[in-house]
This record gives structure tokens, sequence and C-alpha cells, in this order.
């Protein structure tokens, strides 16, 4: 397999914010990940989606933090809206 990263990227959407990140082939099945905007928890223990849906501005931020077995194993990078 390949080296990747989380791939996490924030499309503007007319006031909200599309934001995606990649799920990698070698995690299981109880791996679930938490999206931070701000810094702060917009939406936890998601499972089973790469992507969601919210409003937001052009200066907001995002990260994703990853959980294995409800073990935080990753955090993503920093990044703003395209």
């Amino acid at each position: 397999m390949e080296k990747l990263d989380r791939g996490l990227v924030v499309v503007p959407q007319s006031n909200k914010h599309f934001i995606s990140w990649r799920m990698l082939g070698t995690y299981t099945p109880n791996t679930s990940f938490e999206v931070l905007k701000n810094g702060q928890p917009l939406k936890s223990n998601i499972i089973g989606a790469t992507f969601l849906q919210t409003s937001g501005s052009a200066t907001d931020t995002y990260q994703v933090n990853v959980y294995q077995n409800g073990q935080l194993t990753e955090t993503t990078m920093t990044v703003s809206p395209w």
C-alpha cells in the first residue's frame, strides 16, 4: 500500500463547508472519527462516513481525530476552507 495522509479538505459551499477525509485500508471496523472546528469538537463518534457538512466562515479551521478501539491514534494537520 501507498503511504497516504488523511487527505482532509474543506470546500466552501455558500455559507456551508463540505469536509472530507480518507479512510485508510488498514483501519478496523471500529475506527471512528471526530471533527474539530476551530479547535473544538464539532461531531464525534463518526463511524463509516468520511464527510460532513456544516455552516462556516472563511476563517474557520478544521482537524480530524482518528480513534481505534476507543484510543486516539492520529490527529490531522489543521486546514482551512479552499
